[in-house]
């Protein structure tokens, strides 16, 4: 458990990461709006590829995670589309023939 709990820690941190880019992008665009400065809106926007990418790794860590929890859990069984019980046995009947409505 220890190396999922070190992979959740690093999507964190890349979490947190991406925020800050996020924030700072945001806060420049805000900037460039209010001073109506167009090489700083543009910047801005050259500068978003970055928040992709780390939208990119997120995504692919998250996946990873989701995969890695998913290999060393047993698979949930439910049994609700199982019926072991018989027909007629615990409450359950066996469905009548059209024949037998009619009686």
């Amino acid at each position: 458990m220890q190396h999922f709990e070190q992979e959740i820690s690093q999507l964190k941190q890349t979490l947190l990461a991406m925020a800050g880019e996020a924030e700072s992008a945001v806060n420049q665009a805000i900037k460039a709006l209010v001073d109506r400065d167009d090489d700083v809106a543009r910047a801005v926007k050259e500068h978003d590829d970055v928040v992709d990418r780390f939208e990119k790794q997120i995504d692919e860590q998250a996946i990873a995670l989701l995969s890695s929890a998913a290999g060393h859990r047993p698979a949930a069984h439910h049994g609700r589309h199982e019926n072991h019980a018989e027909p007629g046995a615990g409450g359950m009947k066996p469905p009548r023939s059209p024949s037998a409505r009619l009686s």
